[in-house]
């Protein structure tokens, strides 16, 4: 024999990685060489090996070698869990129960996957039967005949280690089981035993609740009376006589009601845990968050708030299928737990991914109902409870998805201004994310019965619903009204008239500080304060112009303008909005290319119909800076009497129907429009008078008292 021949020969491979005794036991169970290499068992008796993989510093030595089951997930993935079968087993007990196998400590349970050519095809396809059983040999044995079959540590091993409720572990609660065959093949010895029956019907029953189509196979016991597994069957027969056994498959049996302890005698923290485990699990990963005092959990796609009333009826509901005599004292400390276990630092701000490893920035990320979009490649991945947010669209994400109506519905409101529509597509890009960098604020402007309306409808259903809020500019000034804000990426304000209001400098003061990104401190009622940046864009929509009160006219500068100067009064389609509502995937096309051309251009262009409006609102925001612009010149060198400047601003008031106010009043407005001017003392017609530094009249009515030539 070559060389190469000795290499290649399976039986020689087996007995280089094993102890004899460890192949003979493998054997019995009718495990091929092939089988027991690609299981990768192998024997270990350096003490120190073993203790690292059960990670037990003070597993005895007296146990002796130990055969090792590494563990490998349904890809061929090693998992790094490994079970361990000591020579000499500990035992445990008064009656000195041999404990056959050791698990790892502090380590979850783990599905065993046996070598199978075809596990991802069979995971994938909901149309391949699978078997589970207990035991690693066995479900290697089965997998070999041609059956897939997962092996179970353990008849209660189906479920996580630190929980009482009934809950399937990762490895097997991430399985497509809807409308699968499942056969559950325990030993022979489950016909007397109990503990076994009540295992086999928890487990049929939590799979049968996610759809899988469940029935029990009962291996027959040996003529002596002794017990059978899968692989002691398989060795003894025909695996066409194993499919005759599970064509006989039962119905599982219904769930052993144990008797019921008093809801104070529940551990508080395992409850949680339990719960959470329960109810608030999606693949692994926790849905169920407390994030700046407010309860939140995942629904299908995304975060919704979640009242704590209904939270403690929840977890009323689960205690009670746990025990009785539910105290309100006793669900406190439960939420008290619950809250402890969920709790997210205040400082992470959403959206942020709760991984390691995320595939994109949250905040370039658009979560739909069919999958998360990273919308500067257009990259997609499946929707993932670890991405905090709250934020998302109602509807699914088609790239080819069109939209006719909208489009025509655009043309036909502004056939003489493209610039306008291409303006409010980047204002939709815009909006899709929660970016507030362009520190901008959207005003649409015009005619009743204009579009107004049904575009900021449309917005509302684009970027979805709960992310919108519909606050009135009053409200903004009052306490609490930045709370309405608070996780919204947009703000709609259906009319947004101030003629009058005496908080309007209070409100305008809102929206500079809330557009320009300023950290606030929000007061929200019955709940603590919370510091943090809004993510919060406002669109203002109005007939008229709104008056706000702000001597440097900044805010007018912050302004995006569109003009409606078309009405449909009488001429209006009541089944526009449902008609532009079916359109939504390809008006969020449309918003995507707009999204992508402001972030190539990195600003806003305003659009020239709109110029005369941004200068009228400086001057109604600010009639110090129309003052300016109409009686004045700004250049280094000019000295101006205080008085001349008053007396013009009086006449220029009562020529344009202003209110003049007082003198101080003035003089801080005109500082604010005009920062580079200064009023100093300086000397004049013989003595001290106080004149603006840098400014020169042009009002064709100067003062008769004074000469305006100074400088």
């Amino acid at each position: 024999m070559t060389d190469t021949a000795t290499m290649d020969d399976p039986r020689l491979k087996v007995e280089a990685a094993l102890q004899p005794h460890h192949i003979e036991q493998l054997r019995a169970s009718g495990l091929t060489d092939e089988t027991i290499l690609a299981c990768k068992f192998k024997s270990e008796n350096r003490i120190q090996h073993i203790r690292l993989i059960l990670q037990h510093k003070t597993f005895p030595k007296k146990c002796g070698s130990c055969l090792i089951i590494p563990y490998y997930d349904h890809n061929g993935d090693y998992t790094a869990y490994q079970r361990v079968r000591p020579d000499t087993p500990r035992t445990s007990g008064k009656d000195k129960r041999p404990i056959k196998y050791e698990s790892p400590r502090k380590s979850q349970n783990r599905a065993y996957f046996p070598p199978h050519d075809c596990w991802s095809s069979v995971i994938e396809d909901t149309q391949q039967r699978i078997m589970i059983t207990e035991g690693e040999k066995k479900a290697a044995k089965a997998c070999q005949e041609g059956f897939p079959t997962i092996g179970l540590a353990g008849v209660w091993n189906w479920k996580p280690e630190s929980t009482k409720v009934d809950s399937l572990i990762v490895d097997l609660d991430t399985i497509n089981w809807s409308g699968r065959e499942v056969v559950i093949s325990f030993d022979s010895d489950i016909a007397t035993n109990e503990n076994i029956q009540d295992a086999e019907s928890r487990l049929a029953n939590l799979l049968t609740k996610k759809g899988a189509n469940v029935r029990v196979a009962r291996i027959p016991e040996a003529k002596d009376g002794s017990k059978v597994g899968v692989d002691d069957f398989l060795v003894s027969h025909s695996a066409a006589e194993l499919h005759q056994v599970i064509n006989a498959a039962e119905e599982p049996s219904e769930i052993m009601i144990l008797e019921r302890l008093e809801a104070s005698s529940l551990d508080p923290m395992t409850t949680a845990r339990d719960f959470i485990s329960e109810y608030a699990t999606d693949g692994g990963k926790r849905t169920l968050h407390f994030y700046r005092d407010e309860w939140i959990a995942y629904n299908k796609y995304v975060y919704r708030k979640i009242e704590p009333s209904e939270l403690r009826a929840r977890l009323v509901q689960f205690v009670d299928t746990l025990a009785e005599k539910i105290t309100t004292r006793a669900i406190g400390n439960m939420v008290d737990c619950l809250r402890a276990a969920c709790i997210v630092p205040s400082r992470r701000v959403m959206p942020t991914w709760l991984c390691e490893k995320p595939p994109h920035p949250a905040t370039e990320c658009l979560v739909a109902k069919n999958k998360i979009i990273h919308l500067p490649t257009l990259g997609t991945v499946k929707n993932d409870p670890a991405l905090l947010t709250v934020n998302a669209v109602d509807y699914e994400y088609n790239p080819d998805a069109e939209c006719p109506h909208w489009l025509e519905f655009l043309a036909g409101i502004w056939s003489d201004d493209p610039d306008c529509i291409e303006t409010l597509q980047e204002i939709f890009g815009y909006l899709l994310l929660p970016d507030t960098s362009q520190q901008k604020i959207f005003l649409f402007v015009g005619p009743k019965r204009s579009g107004k309306g049904t575009i900021g409808r449309i917005i509302r259903e684009l970027i979805g619903r709960d992310n919108v809020c519909a606050p009135t500019l009053g409200r903004l000034a009052g306490e609490f009204g930045l709370q309405p804000l608070l996780n919204k990426t947009a703000a709609i304000v259906g009319d947004a008239r101030l003629s009058g209001r005496n908080d309007a400098s209070a409100i305008a003061e809102a929206l500079l500080s809330v557009s320009g990104e300023d950290p606030q401190t929000v007061n929200r009622k019955h709940l603590p304060q919370v510091d943090t940046e809004l993510s919060v864009r406002f669109l203002l929509l109005t007939n008229e112009l709104p008056r706000f009160t702000d001597a440097s006219a900044t805010l007018p500068s912050r302004f995006v303008i569109l003009k409606f100067t078309k009405s449909f009064f009488g001429r209006e389609d009541h089944e526009l909005t449902d008609k532009l509502k079916a359109e939504l995937p390809g008006i969020l096309n449309w918003a995507i290319e707009g999204y992508k051309r402001l972030n190539e251009r990195g600003f806003f262009i305003q659009p020239t119909s709109a110029d005369e409006a941004i200068e009228e609102m400086e001057e109604l925001a600010s009639p110090a800076m129309a003052f300016v612009r109409d009686c004045c010149e700004i250049e280094p060198g000019p000295r101006t009497p205080v008085d001349d400047v008053w007396a013009a601003w009086r006449r220029w008031c009562a020529r344009t129907g202003r209110k003049e106010g007082d003198k101080q009043t003035f003089g801080r407005n005109l500082n604010a429009a005009a920062p580079g001017v200064i009023a100093k003392q300086t000397r004049a017609f013989g003595g001290r008078i106080r004149a603006y530094e840098g400014l020169r009249l042009v009002d064709n009515e100067p003062n008769d008292d004074s000469d305006n030539f100074y400088g």
